[in-house]
């Protein structure tokens, strides 16, 4: 980070007439607040970077603010989370003075949220202030740089980074001008990035929402500003009032949900407890001995190898069918051959089992059986509507 980076801004902020060489930027969007006080113009061109991004350059005219407290407000990067609920996580990772970030440079880590399915995203960025002189009066001109650096970070640094799954973004260059105008104080940022998102999603998405981040960033600069010149005891505290308010919400909101999963579960439970208690002791007797002797009978079946409930559900629908014999013997045949085929699979099982271990020989023998047991099945389907189709010959 130097002297050029502030003169790539400068040029990029059309000083110096340096920005005709990159091209004409495209108005996006120009728009007031109904009082007047807040005026905003955006552009766009092709990215500098490629890939079909695009370079957004915008202009915010404030008039009811004071140029310190803009300035005031860019530089204090602690409190964005306090108007940009965009933020979930922020640190300075390097102070001035490093070789990387440079001299009278912070390496600072955000971690922005994004909407759903997409992931959070990481930016590392190596960011810059000059405080300037500018104009016959001497007022101050504030420029910020902000940018990817260059090459991976150090392992102490990776380590600080905060847990969970982001995306790095690995293309990211910002850049702010504050300054005096006549009408007021204007803001004029211009940044370019790669955030592994399409690049026609993104301008969609960044067009739709201009306005409303301008209005939600002015909103922050007016309470920023308030607390800044010492206001009233109660705008000094509103935003601790506000997070703690934000912790009270979520803390309701998990005590209802597990609440309303009490409720229902009881509520289940009173349901099921009816329906039994409706029922006559004999009732509940014979069903559980009903229920003990199926399982008895399908475990006994089990430990000699002859249970099979596809064929249990096949057989008394064949037996009801009544069809011809030759239909009978070409059912029983390919049940048959669904059996044989089952039985086979499972006589290579141990063959299998010593070759590739048991998990992958029982994982295929489950495979197989799956087959046999679904030739049986379209076996049933098909004698079902050849017995269907000879009725209607027969009514005929």
């Amino acid at each position: 980070m130097g002297d050029a980076d502030l003169a790539a801004l400068r040029s990029t902020l059309g000083e110096g007439g340096g920005d005709a060489q990159r091209g004409a930027w495209e108005e996006v969007l120009s728009k007031s607040s109904p009082e007047g006080d807040l005026c905003y113009t955006a552009w766009c061109r092709p990215s500098p970077a490629g890939g079909g991004f695009s370079e957004w350059k915008a202009t915010t005219v404030y008039g009811a603010v004071q140029l310190q407290d803009v300035i005031a407000f860019q530089l204090d990067t602690q409190r964005r989370s306090d108007w940009d609920s965009g933020v979930q996580t922020f640190s300075q990772l390097e102070v001035e003075g490093s070789s990387r970030a440079g001299p009278a440079a912070v390496l600072e880590h955000w971690r922005m949220r994004y909407p759903a399915p997409f992931a959070p995203r990481d930016y590392i960025c190596a960011r810059r202030v000059w405080l300037l002189p500018d104009g016959p009066d001497g007022q101050q001109c504030l420029y910020v740089v902000s940018k990817t650096p260059q090459g991976p970070l150090p392992r102490h640094l990776e380590e600080a980074l905060p847990a969970g799954r982001a995306h790095r973004v690995e293309t990211f260059c910002s850049g702010v001008r504050v300054r005096a105008v006549p009408t007021g104080v204007e803001l004029s940022t211009v940044y370019h990035e790669d955030a592994g998102i399409k690049a026609s999603l993104v301008d969609w998405t960044v067009r739709r929402s201009l306005w409303a981040f301008v209005e939600k960033q002015a909103r922050g600069m007016e309470a920023h500003a308030g607390g800044a010149r010492g206001g009233t005891a109660e705008a000094q505290q509103a935003p601790g009032r506000l997070r703690e308010g934000r912790l009270e919400v979520r803390k309701a909101l998990r005590g209802a949900g597990g609440t309303l999963v009490t409720y229902v579960s009881a509520f289940g439970r009173g349901v099921a407890a009816a329906a039994l208690a409706g029922a006559s002791p004999e009732a509940k007797h014979a069903r559980r001995a009903q229920r003990a002797a199926a399982q008895a009978q399908r475990r006994a079946q089990a430990q000699l190898g002859g249970f099979d409930p596809v064929a249990q559900i096949l057989q008394p629908l064949r037996e009801r069918l009544h069809v011809k014999e030759s239909l009978n013997r070409r059912a029983q045949a390919a049940m048959q051959a669904g059996a044989t085929h089952i039985a086979a699979e499972r006589a290579r099982r141990q063959a299998r089992a010593l070759a590739e271990g048991p998990r992958r020989a029982d994982a295929r023998e489950a495979g197989a059986a799956i087959r046999g047991k679904v030739l049986m099945v379209v076996a049933a389907i098909a004698l079902r509507a050849v017995h269907k189709k000879e009725q209607r010959e027969a009514l005929r």
